[in-house]
């Protein structure tokens, strides 16, 4: 019988899921920074630990990829609705161009 090869392997998926939590503990550590220092504080002067960079990741995290994805579904119709034209090609190809300017 002839197997297909999964798009994405068990190990290629574990890879990339540590890298996104990685980079989502690192982002909120950075998050968590700024908004220290936007109220002229520092870290030393606000006792946090990695649990509560790790919290703050998981309060952002679910937007930040909903936004991706709302993002990467708004492209996707764009360019099936555009086909690739510039608006000028767009224009020309309409029966009724006048509507669309």
């Amino acid at each position: 019988m002839n197997e297909r090869e999964p798009v994405i392997g068990v190990t290629s998926a574990a890879t990339l899921l540590g890298l996104l939590v990685s980079l989502s503990v690192a982002a909120s550590i950075c998050f968590d920074w700024g908004f220290l220092h936007a109220l002229d504080l520092g870290f030393a002067d606000v006792p946090s630990s990695i649990a509560d960079h790790a919290r703050s990741a998981l309060l952002w995290l679910p937007v930040a990829a909903l936004a991706v994805l709302w993002n990467f579904a708004y492209r996707l119709v764009a360019s099936r609705v555009e086909d690739g034209l510039t608006e000028a090609e767009i224009l020309a190809s309409s029966s009724n161009p006048g509507l669309l300017s």
